[in-house]
C-alpha cells in the first residue's frame, strides 16, 4: 500500500463536495417524504369498495321499499 500524504486542500475539496452531495440527498429525502405524506392523505380520503358496495345495497333497499 503506498503511503501517500494528502493535502489539507484536497481534504477541503472532498469535504465541500460532500456537502453539496448531502444537500443532494437531503432535498431528495424530503421531496420524497412530502410525496408520501399526499399519497397518505389521497389514500385517507378514498373510498373503499365496501363503501361503494354498502351505499348501493342501501340504496337498493330504499328504493325497493318506496316501490312496494
Amino acid at each position: 500500500m503506498r503511503k501517500k500524504l494528502t493535502s489539507l486542500e484536497q481534504l477541503r475539496a472532498a469535504a465541500v463536495e460532500a456537502r453539496g452531495l448531502i444537500a443532494q440527498v437531503a432535498g431528495t429525502a424530503a421531496e420524497a417524504i412530502e410525496e408520501l405524506a399526499e399519497r397518505k392523505q389521497d389514500a385517507a380520503a378514498a373510498v373503499t369498495m365496501e363503501q361503494v358496495a354498502a351505499a348501493i345495497e342501501s340504496a337498493v333497499t330504499a328504493a325497493m321499499e318506496e316501490a312496494y
